[in-house]
């Protein structure tokens, strides 16, 4: 993972710590609304046991035991719809600060990122132009060493007997395929393919460079 500035860390670490709290609120939260609901389902239990004890005997206890238990399911029902709206209330603040925290990191992360390749593209660009004289460069030079190959043998013929060269044999230069492939190793041509795995993808073939190069 690259190193981030530290204006741009310092962003992601208050964003980081922000969701911290936000999780550590909803939890609590969610949890107090848990245990509402646990015990309404309790409440709700009770009640229907005492309801059919009323049916049952429906003594002045019995009577008054129902009744309590009733405005306790709805106290807790009351208390479970206020914890609701509570819980609403919190996670959208808590949710628009982390809006706030995430656009001030990405925004830092932007104009850090565009510094940064204004700052080198210009150095690898140059890199890469100097590579490319060099490699034309050096096939100019091959192409000058089988020209001297060649006038080596040329000027030994036209200085001695030429009708000799017809029964000799004449000394063989092998070429350098730089494109073809076949398969094996090219290491001395590039293709647009390998420039653009290279440029796009940051890709660089065992197959393009010789065995042992890093890639």
């Amino acid at each position: 993972m690259t190193k981030l500035p530290q204006n741009v860390q310092t962003a992601v670490d208050a964003y980081r710590a922000e969701h911290i709290k936000f999780d550590e609120l909803a939890a609590a939260h969610r949890g107090a609304l848990d245990k509402l609901n646990g015990d309404l389902a309790a409440a709700k239990a009770e009640l229907a046991a005492a309801s059919a004890a009323t049916l049952t005997k429906p003594t002045p206890a019995s009577i008054e035991a129902e009744v309590q238990l009733a405005r306790k399911v709805k106290e807790i029902d009351e208390g479970i719809t206020a914890q609701q709206g509570r819980l609403s209330v919190a996670l959208t603040s808590q949710s628009s600060q982390l809006t706030q925290l995430a656009d001030a990191a990405i925004n830092a992360g932007r104009a850090e990122a565009h510094r940064y390749f204004i700052e080198n593209r210009d150095a690898k660009l140059a890199t890469i132009e100097d590579a490319k004289y060099a490699y034309l460069s050096a096939l100019v030079d091959l192409h000058n060493m089988r020209k001297n190959a060649r006038d080596i043998y040329n000027d030994a013929v036209s200085q001695t007997n030429a009708n000799r060269a017809e029964y000799l044999s004449k000394p063989y230069f092998e070429d350098t395929a730089l494109f073809y492939r076949g398969g094996a190793r090219q290491v001395h041509g590039i293709s647009e393919t390998e420039i653009m795995r290279a440029y796009k993808h940051g890709q660089i073939l065992k197959t393009s460079v010789a065995a042992g190069r890093k890639v």
